[in-house]
């Protein structure tokens, strides 16, 4: 056993799916969660004073970097998807590179957003503050474990192409 397989050996996501079911539930529930999210944050935006017009933002550039992310994770969700379902191992790779630069991206902006007081959903209320924090704190830690998922299924789909590519024995 190398020492990549003593470190990814999930065989099985959440102890009772296949990794490639796992990545597509993961996928679905990443599309999902993104959806709710823009919707969240537009229905926000449209409710704050600063706001002329639906879906415009008069000169508020806070609401286009929050949606940025949930667009990012909208993508990679959509990459994981394709991924399950074509031979090539790369779509995975490009879903774990997006997926990491999005949740990088996500700690940053609400930690400098919150600093600076421009954050539009920590700014509406306090529920809305703790919501958010909240939501934060769950969804690095969901991601940290779709990410070992991901890199597991990665690993496998890896395994079997080896596999694959052998020529059968002679007998």
């Amino acid at each position: 056993m190398n020492r990549i397989e003593q470190i990814f050996p999930a065989k099985r996501c959440c102890y009772c799916l296949n990794l490639r079911t796992g990545c597509v539930f993961i996928a679905l529930y990443g599309i999902l969660c993104s959806g709710l999210n823009i919707d969240f944050i537009i229905s926000i935006i449209n409710d704050s004073p600063v706001a002329e017009t639906k879906y415009v933002f008069t000169g508020e550039l806070t609401g286009a970097c929050q949606l940025a992310a949930e667009f990012l994770l909208l993508f990679s969700s959509i990459i994981l998807l394709i991924s399950t379902m074509v031979k090539f191992s790369f779509f995975v790779i490009v879903y774990l590179i997006i997926i990491v630069t999005q949740i990088l991206y996500v700690l940053v902006y609400s930690i400098i957003s919150c600093a600076m007081k421009i954050n539009i959903l920590a700014n509406y209320s306090k529920n809305v503050c703790i919501a958010y924090w909240l939501w934060i704190i769950f969804y690095c830690l969901t991601s940290l474990y779709f990410i070992y998922i991901a890199i597991s299924y990665y690993k496998s789909k890896q395994t079997a192409d080896i596999n694959n590519d052998e020529p059968a024995p002679r007998n």
